[in-house]
């Protein structure tokens, strides 16, 4: 597991890259993007849009988000979605990678 002082620069990592995504898509300055605002009360993104930008997520990160995600979730529980997201699917990577090499052992 990750301790605090671990975590934070790698959340950080992850708001900067969200930050410049939604930025790129609709041309904001990335300056002026608080963590805290939401895809659709702070900047106005409509469905369509923020499917769009899940999708952009989607290839950036590597993971798949749930359809009952908010899409008005803010930035910074984006990113600890994220990299939640990243440690889980590791980890699971990690369990199937010992489970191969335990069942090649055994023959």
């Amino acid at each position: 597991t990750l301790s605090l002082h671990d975590a934070l620069p790698i959340l950080m990592k992850t708001i900067d890259k969200l930050k410049q995504i939604i930025a790129e898509y609709d041309d904001l300055d990335i300056n002026k993007i608080n963590t805290k605002d939401r895809l659709v009360n702070d900047f106005g993104f409509d469905s369509l849009e923020t499917a769009e930008l899940f999708i952009q997520f989607q290839h950036e990160f590597g993971i798949q988000f749930p359809e009952a995600i908010s899409h008005n979730i803010s930035i910074d529980e984006l990113a600890v979605y994220i990299d939640s997201a990243i440690v889980r699917k590791q980890a699971k990577e990690k369990r199937f990678l010992m489970f191969s090499e335990k069942k090649e052992n055994e023959n």
